[in-house]
């Protein structure tokens, strides 16, 4: 016996894969020397280095040996045949190999024709969309897939040259009704087209934003050389990573900082002594300037505002009683965000501002 990982061998399919472990090694050279087939059957766990009973499947694959080759170290590529499906009835665990009593499993006559011709046209039209989605498959191999026309053989060859795990070639092995066999791979196909068309909108939608972010860092440098060429270009590069920065540190809202963010990169991508930066760089500055996240505490002593307003401003009485006015609202409002400001009015020099 012959434990795979990861590998399902079909009767009438080659297979060829590299031994390593000793006992298969050993296994192989008992087998050679005695002229024996061998029964390979697939690990359920594909770490496992030591397997048991509980630890392969049923169903496995009598095979006889049709090349080996010898690699470098201990490994060995060999080349085997399948000749029948088996049943796995005994293991016997050898002082080197495993030993296994195995029964053959016989396929049985189709009874309905008619629906093992639906079923094989069904499977090759299958095969025909599942090869669109694999534009390196074999020509060879699809029109192998078209000629067979026995189901049994046609299901095994197409699960042998399909990309699909193990555990589902393995579920394809055991179905011992050629027509079941086909009906299961057909399935199995329509599942694996279906990921198939996801990994392909996915592919196509990385592929998109790896092209824009190309475009994007190549136009970046051609302006980057630009600007250097000007002598301008570290200067405006290291604007533009302050602004960012102040902008990253106020911890502004998310829709302030996309507004502001939008402005920074526009004054990257203007030419550092335009009209249009020296607009951008003021309306940044104004922006940064201002007490964002920063509040006052209001002390509303009415007598004190009336000493300093009697005190900094002669006349303006109507003016000043205005305002005592509106602070005193304030002060029996309590905390009332909404509460609203006053404008003055007037021309310049009047004391609007102080």
């Amino acid at each position: 016996m012959l434990a795979l990982r990861g590998l399902v061998l079909f009767p009438g399919m080659t297979l060829h894969f590299d031994v390593g472990r000793k006992r298969s090694v050993a296994a192989l050279e008992s087998a050679l020397k005695k002229d024996s087939p061998v029964f390979l059957v697939t690990q359920r766990n594909v770490k496992q280095d030591d397997p048991d009973r509980d630890d392969i499947y049923e169903v496995g694959t009598i095979a006889v040996i049709k090349q080996v080759l010898k690699l470098s170290g201990d490994s060995i590529r060999v080349l085997v045949e399948g000749i029948s499906r088996a049943r796995l009835l005994e293991v016997t665990a050898g002082r080197s190999f495993n030993t296994v009593l195995a029964e053959p499993i016989m396929e049985p006559p189709i009874e309905e024709p008619a629906k093992a011709e639906g079923a094989i046209r069904e499977l090759q039209s299958i095969f025909e969309e599942y090869s669109m989605y694999l534009p390196k498959l074999s020509g060879e191999i699809i029109m192998s897939v078209l000629a067979i026309d026995q189901p049994g053989e046609m299901a095994d060859y197409v699960a042998s040259n399909i990309s699909i795990k193990f555990s589902s070639k393995q579920q394809v092995l055991e179905c011992i009704h050629p027509v079941e066999r086909l009906k299961t791979l057909i399935l199995l196909l329509h599942e694996e087209i279906e990921i198939m068309g996801v990994e392909q909108e996915i592919r196509a939608q990385v592929k998109d934003q790896m092209d824009q972010n190309q475009r994007e860092y190549y136009l970046r440098e051609q302006l980057k050389a630009i600007q250097g060429e000007l002598g301008e270009g570290e200067s405006i590069h290291s604007e533009v990573s302050d602004y960012r920065r102040k902008i990253a540190e106020l911890k502004l809202d998310k829709a302030v900082a996309e507004h502001l963010l939008k402005e920074v990169s526009r004054l990257a991508h203007n030419p550092a002594n335009s009209s249009e930066a020296s607009v951008i760089r003021s309306y940044l500055d104004s922006c940064l300037a201002l007490p964002w996240n920063t509040s006052t505490k209001d002390h509303l002593d009415l007598r004190r505002v009336r000493n300093r307003l009697n005190k900094d401003h002669y006349g303006m009485e109507k003016v000043k009683q205005r305002i005592l006015e509106h602070l005193a609202v304030q002060k029996l409002a309590g905390n009332n965000k909404n509460s609203q400001v006053i404008c003055l009015v007037g021309p310049p020099g009047v004391g609007k501002t102080s």
